[in-house]
């Protein structure tokens, strides 16, 4: 699982208890291998186990930080920063081991996608890499961004790193973001990594292994807004015309693209659509989105002919050895660069000329919905946001009707 070797390989904070964090890292690691719900239930229980441990481990690291710092003083060298030490700061070895808990909590608990479980991964590689410039020896001259990935576990794990018995407090917090923003990175991304840290740090508290949330005082970046970009009625209709007929890939692509501007669906939406979630019968698709959440999306009786001939005709052709609605020529599911490739190149094939992408399908959708009168609730429901103000973005497409129903019925206007 993640990590599963940072935390066989980091310095426990009590040397008595070290023996005992293998066996029970191992004993996780092997329940994780199978079903989801249970490596996450062992892992937790493995890293509750560890927490009490961890806490009085805090009190070792900060005697072992001051005597390291005082050997440095003695030895004529300037002690690193130790920034949080004493603040009721969270110690880097807890929270290298409860990771695994935490990223099985994510996939299995919260029902997080496999793709947002990676992000969060990567954003703590990050947020170690920064730990290891944060406590770089005076003379050092090794860049955190020249240090590889997979290498940032075995630094964090090895005897020699330099702030092994860091703890981490709201300096650090502050400090990683103040680091990422020298760095040039976007608002979004600094977003994203606060996220992780928060999501961590809250579910070290609500395990009991902490009562400090280092993040709780860190407000979230403000986040530009940025237009959809959408394509036009006749636009939208020339692409689905582009996919020629006389070929079962062609059918298959003709379908794909209807489906995907009928239902507004994402790309993984798409290529993960099992034959159980299609009722022609009524017309309905069962999607499954983000975060595993599902709802219901009517098609309209085109869509509905479209959909049937493929699955009585031309899906068969490909010898389907996999359960998904749209499989390739070898049977197995659709690859998400292959929807991208065929958006775009339907697009050229149009004349259009900006870059289009399988959402610009769907925002059309959502976009040709509000123009055509829905209200966003309703909007809200098919495209399965969670929050109204992420479908707040379309309005943008009603100025220019409201500006047309202003001008012939206020009463000004018809003087």
């Amino acid at each position: 699982m993640f990590f599963r070797h940072q935390a066989h390989s980091t310095a426990r904070p009590a040397g008595a208890d070290m023996q005992t964090d293998r066996q029970t890292g191992r004993h996780a690691g092997r329940t994780t291998q199978g079903s989801p719900g249970q490596g996450a239930a062992a892992s937790a229980t493995a890293g509750q186990g560890t927490c009490v441990r961890a806490a009085g481990g805090q009190k070792a690291a900060e005697r072992a930080t001051g005597s390291r710092a005082t050997g440095r003083q003695a030895s004529g060298r300037q002690a690193a920063p130790e920034f949080g030490e004493g603040s009721g700061g969270i110690p880097l070895a807890l929270l290298v081991q409860q990771l695994t808990p935490w990223l099985d909590h994510l996939l299995a608990v919260r029902g997080l996608s496999l793709a947002t479980v990676t992000a969060y991964r990567e954003d703590m590689q990050d947020f170690f890499h920064f730990l290891e410039e944060l406590t770089k020896e005076p003379g050092d001259v090794t860049e955190a961004r020249d240090i590889p990935v997979q290498a940032s576990s075995a630094l964090l794990g090895s005897q020699c790193l330099k702030g092994a018995n860091l703890v981490i407090g709201e300096e650090t917090i502050l400090l990683y973001l103040s680091w990422g923003h020298s760095r040039g990175l976007e608002a979004r991304t600094q977003a994203r990594r606060l996220a992780a840290l928060r999501s961590l740090f809250g579910y070290l508290v609500e395990s009991g292994c902490t009562g400090t949330n280092p993040t709780e005082k860190n407000t979230t970046p403000s986040l530009p807004r940025h237009l959809p970009t959408f394509l036009s009625l006749n636009e939208v209709q020339a692409m689905l015309n582009v996919p020629g007929q006389s070929s079962a890939r062609g059918r298959r692509d003709a379908c794909m693209l209807e489906i995907l501007y009928a239902a507004g669906l994402r790309v993984s939406e798409l290529i993960a659509l099992p034959l159980q979630a299609v009722d022609l019968q009524t017309g309905m698709l069962r999607v499954f989105g983000k975060g595993s959440k599902e709802r219901l999306v009517p098609v309209h009786g085109r869509a509905q002919e479209k959909l049937l001939s493929y699955l009585e005709t031309t899906r068969p052709l490909f010898h389907p050895a996999v359960a998904n609605v749209f499989v390739n020529r070898f049977g197995k599911a659709l690859t998400r660069q292959y929807v991208f490739t065929l958006v775009r190149d339907c697009a050229k094939a149009c004349g259009i000329l900006r870059p289009v992408s399988p959402h610009t399908l769907r925002h059309s959708f959502a976009t040709h919905l509000l123009e055509g009168g829905a209200d966003l609730r309703s909007v809200q429901t098919l495209l399965g946001h969670a929050d109204i103000g992420t479908t707040e973005i379309y309005t943008h497409v009603q100025t220019s009707r409201l500006i047309s129903l202003h001008r012939h019925f206020h009463p000004r206007s018809r003087t």
